[in-house]
């Protein structure tokens, strides 16, 4: 006979009860030669019961003589004049149960009932459904109206399993004329409907809010970086993109701030400049741009700063650059107490070229050396995909449940407009929110594929103001040079040739800035 499951279900506890793995090995011995015919499902919950909230069967049997369920009794059993069924163990209180005839007859008319009502068995259909009890370690000698010698198997006849089931088949079979054998088929159906297999894949909209809630713890792990930040005077930290620099520039000028001293973070990009301004409300935390950084200090009044935070610094390590940091905090770069963020991939070419030689001076000024090593902004298909298509140092995973892979696309016969619009309603298809899906470009959104889908797509092109409010509340769009240090749940990447097909640094860079800003989904259009 097939088992199913293959093994023995276990209790809650871990344990099979002696008496049901008896009765399972000789089920799986018994009907050998039936090619599948025969199958025993093993303790079958049953949420629809006439007398309970929920019930279990021990074993039900499907077989072409029709449905049987079978309930074991193991150990010592007694009943008294009231018709009280009790579970004697030696040494210990009887305990009382079912009576095991009624537990078995109600568990086989809660399961018809219910192959009935879902269409799986017809009212029309005359076959067999029976019950039966099995007490493997007592002789059953006891007569009464309530059972038939045909509906139970004790000690004697349990050596005998294979008769036992005949006798008992049979019984149910001849008790109303013109039962009919099921079918094999009709046997498969039963038993799909009884115990499905199925293999039910968890939606893309659900891993992106997996993904996103895993990115945050590991975020939040981060922490621990800033105690080294605060207890040493001048910092270095280097990173590849996602591994929490931002996130780590602005909790430490929160964390400064509280000793009411003033702090500046200074970064290149006005976008990020803005979007720093909008997460930081410490009153006295001046973000600001390099170019107006000078100009904003003086208009605070403040003649030096007490910290000096630096975010994508790579993006400063120019001369000119170099002398106005300088000049921001007491004691300059050489003695103040100072913090820079670098990418160890750089990120150069997308505002000034990068001047090894600037790297050089923190280094020889004694700045303390802070790795990041894990990625806490990529699931894991993004990070190696971005890994091995342009070999650079993003940090170690740090989530394990992975995420959607990345989808590429290569326009062939297609327009590009054509094969975007395709892949939004894709996204969009699979329960995306529209607001986490960010649209990015080498081009202005005037001259890109992107502003022909306006009369399809609400589509908002992102600005240095717009930035404030991200994510904003539909899908947006921006170019890739302005996006850097942010990030978006789902990115659509467009317009950029393929890794392959790279002639200069600066479109690796490029491509290097842009496929890293996706958390969770990243979909690339090649062009």
């Amino acid at each position: 006979m097939k088992m199913i499951p293959n093994n023995p279900k276990k209790r809650f506890d871990g344990k099979v009860l002696y008496g049901e793995l008896e009765v399972f090995k000789k089920l799986s011995q018994t009907f050998s030669h039936a090619n599948n015919e025969y199958i025993a499902f093993h303790s079958l919950n049953l949420p629809k019961h006439p007398k309970k909230r929920w019930s279990e069967i021990d074993f039900v049997i499907v077989c072409p003589y029709g449905i049987y369920t079978l309930e074991v009794k193991g150990g010592n059993i007694r009943c008294n004049k009231n018709s009280e069924w009790f579970s004697c163990k030696q040494g210990e209180q009887d305990r009382p149960i079912e009576n095991p005839f009624e537990q078995s007859q109600d568990a086989m008319q809660a399961l018809t009932n219910d192959l009935f009502d879902n269409g799986i068995l017809s009212k029309k259909d005359r076959i067999s459904i029976g019950f039966g009890v099995v007490f493997p370690h007592i002789n059953f000698t006891v007569k009464g109206e309530e059972w038939d010698q045909e509906t139970f198997c004790d000690h004697k006849e349990f050596g005998n399993f294979d008769s036992f089931l005949k006798k008992l088949f049979e019984y149910f079979f001849k008790k109303r004329n013109h039962n009919i054998k099921l079918t094999y088929e009709e046997i498969n159906n039963i038993a799909t409907y009884i115990r499905p297999r199925f293999e039910l894949l968890e939606n893309t909209s659900s891993k992106i809010s997996r993904i996103s809630n895993e990115l945050v713890s590991c975020t939040n792990d981060q922490y621990k970086f800033i105690d080294v930040m605060t207890s040493n005077e001048r910092i270095l930290c280097s990173g590849g993109a996602g591994t929490g620099k931002t996130f780590l520039a602005a909790e430490l000028a929160r964390r400064l701030s509280d000793d009411n001293k003033n702090i500046a973070l200074i970064c290149k990009s006005i976008w990020l400049k803005n979007y720093l301004d909008e997460v930081i409300t410490a009153p006295n935390v001046f973000v600001s741009t390099i170019d107006a950084a000078n100009v904003n200090r003086k208009r605070n009044g403040i003649d030096k700063y007490d910290s000096l935070i630096v975010d994508e610094g790579q993006d400063l390590f120019n001369l000119n650059d170099f002398e106005i940091l300088d000049s921001l905090v007491y004691g300059g770069l050489q003695q103040g107490k100072c913090c820079i963020f670098h990418d160890v991939n750089h990120q150069s070419g997308l505002f000034l070229s990068f001047d090894s030689d600037i790297l050089e001076r923190f280094k020889d000024y004694h700045y303390i050396n802070v790795p990041l090593i894990t990625n806490c902004r990529n699931s894991k298909p993004i990070l190696k995909k971005v890994q091995s298509l342009l070999l650079v140092d993003m940090g170690t995973e740090s989530i394990g449940g992975g995420g959607p892979k990345v989808r590429q696309i290569k326009v062939d016969s297609q327009t590009l407009e054509e094969v975007l619009e395709q892949e939004l309603k894709e996204l969009l298809s699979k329960d995306i929110s529209s607001n986490e899906i960010h649209i990015l470009s080498p081009l202005n959104f005037n001259d890109s594929a992107a502003s022909k889908l306006t009369g399809k797509y609400s589509i908002t092109e992102l600005d240095d103001y717009s930035v404030r409010s991200l994510p904003v509340a539909e899908l947006s769009f921006s170019e890739i040079k302005n996006f850097k240090g942010l990030e978006s749940d789902v990115i659509v990447l467009i317009e950029l040739p393929h890794p392959k097909d790279l002639r200069t640094e600066d479109e690796k860079v490029l491509h290097y800035v842009a496929m890293s800003r996706a958390r969770a989904l990243l979909s690339i259009i090649w062009n």
